[in-house]
């Protein structure tokens, strides 16, 4: 009989359950978190810092992909336009965020009045409009927690160890990193079936490691990749370290596949690949086209090298054969050299 009488007791309580649910408070979202927000953070720095063995700029790019992480927000992060006054632009609310180094900026005395400082970060510390309450509220209650994590303590040795790869050189001592972003190089350089070593001294020699770095023909990034071509790879920011690289080892290799159907071997391939990467393939081409053409094997690098300054030459550059016209080509080959040079260097200060 008890048996009976629980069964009915419970069947009684789910009907209950079902048809009469127990009443629930919402429950807000702690105010230091922007979940769900579409926010636009500017980074005020010298691309160029890189030169001095650190990186303040990839660092603050890195802290703030950890606070979006923590915030399950959306950031757009990127450099400011030239010509453009930051303060201007967080103001005007086209971006929301500001990061500067207080050693070499501070804040005008025009706008001191509307913009407030966040828990700085070393020299440097991240600025908001004053009306943005929630956004100074979230960004001092992470930095301040995350400064005492050991993830910070990680990230900060990252940025700012010495890379200076000269001095081990020359004691012939060993090295644990060449930059702050050897992870990511492992990661996408197995996607190539390279030695992650080759694929950093490329990466050096395009930009020192300078996530900012762009050049006169527009080119951005680690890797130098043009926005043109990181979309054809259905990449569309290239201003964030991991994308950019993704970009520019999807470009090598498409190109390493266009030598390998020539039936090159694999040092050959990696001596063309890095050749068009800095000239195009279109280049390329046309260098391996005369090189044919004047009864020499296209497919070495060796010979290849030796007929390109010929190719500046009217009497070459003007017939058929030269596509792309006038070619001197001194600098792509100072490339490929380069970056075989730098990762041999590599090669002998830190193990695979």
């Amino acid at each position: 009989m008890k048996c009976k009488w629980s069964f009915w007791i419970l069947g009684l309580g789910i009907i209950c359950f079902c048809f009469f649910p127990a009443k629930t408070k919402d429950v807000a979202l702690p105010r230091h978190l922007l979940c769900g927000d579409s926010l636009r953070a500017r980074i005020s720095m010298p691309s160029d810092w890189h030169k001095s063995n650190s990186y303040p700029i990839g660092y603050n790019y890195a802290l703030l992909l950890e606070f979006n992480k923590a915030q399950h927000s959306e950031w757009e992060i990127s450099p400011l336009e030239d010509q453009t006054n930051p303060w201007d632009s967080l103001l005007e609310e086209k971006i929301d965020l500001l990061i500067i180094n207080t050693l070499q900026d501070t804040i005008p005395q025009a706008y001191q009045d509307q913009v407030i400082g966040c828990y700085p970060i070393g020299p440097y510390q991240w600025f908001v409009r004053k009306s943005s309450k929630n956004l100074w509220n979230a960004t001092n209650f992470w930095l301040g927690g995350f400064e005492k994590s050991k993830s910070f303590q990680t990230m900060t040795h990252q940025f700012f160890r010495s890379y200076d790869l000269q001095k081990f050189l020359t004691r012939s001592s060993h090295i644990a990193a060449v930059s702050p972003y050897d992870e990511l190089i492992k990661k996408h350089a197995s996607t190539l079936d390279w030695d992650w070593r080759l694929l950093a001294a490329l990466i050096y020699k395009e930009s020192r490691f300078s996530i900012w770095a762009e050049s006169s023909f527009g080119a951005v990034g680690l890797m130098q990749v043009k926005p043109t071509t990181a979309a054809h790879y259905e990449i569309y920011n290239v201003y964030d370290p991991d994308l950019n690289i993704q970009a520019g080892v999807a470009h090598l290799d498409y190109l390493q596949r266009i030598y390998r159907q020539e039936g090159m071997d694999s040092l050959n391939v990696i001596k063309f690949t890095l050749a068009a990467y800095n000239a195009g393939e279109g280049r390329i081409e046309d260098c391996m086209n005369f090189t044919l053409s004047q009864g020499k094997d296209y497919r070495k690098w060796t010979e290849v090298k030796k007929m390109i300054p010929l190719m500046s030459d009217p009497e070459h550059y003007e017939g058929d054969v030269i596509k792309l016209g006038k070619f001197r080509g001194t600098q792509t080959l100072d490339y490929v050299t380069s970056v075989l040079e730098i990762y041999q260097d590599y090669c002998s200060v830190i193990s695979e």
